[in-house]
């Protein structure tokens, strides 16, 4: 911890004792936070951060409708569709989200193209 956190005041190093002192706080009273959950009900853009692949992809919905052109992305075994892409400080419009179980693997090939594959 003292050997990660030298040069913070201006390169210069803080009193050891000040971050001994730091460090023990830290031991008595640790922060634990709850992991992220990515849940696809989620109008978060932080649920779409960071993801394996996204993009424009066309997609036919029910009926007798027309593909229509929607916002992928791909993370955390999930592909999520959205009608734009996320942008911060504006709800994400979720349109549906598509689970990847263990039996469809994600893959990007050397073109950078996403290859949905079902195992055996």
């Amino acid at each position: 911890f003292i050997r990660n956190n030298r040069g913070l005041d201006e390169e210069h190093d803080l009193p050891r004792e000040f971050l001994e002192a730091i460090y023990d706080r830290i031991l008595t009273n640790e922060i634990i936070m709850e992991p992220y959950k990515n849940d696809a009900s989620d109008r978060s853009i932080l649920a779409y951060t960071n993801p394996f692949k996204d993009g424009w992809l066309k997609k036919q919905s029910r009926g007798v409708t027309p593909w229509s052109e929607r916002w992928f992305v791909l993370k955390n075994d999930c592909l999520f569709y959205l009608r734009k892409p996320p942008v911060w400080g504006a709800d994400c419009e979720l349109c549906g989200h598509i689970p990847l179980h263990d039996q469809i693997h994600a893959r990007a090939t050397e073109q950078s193209q996403l290859v949905l594959e079902m195992k055996d």
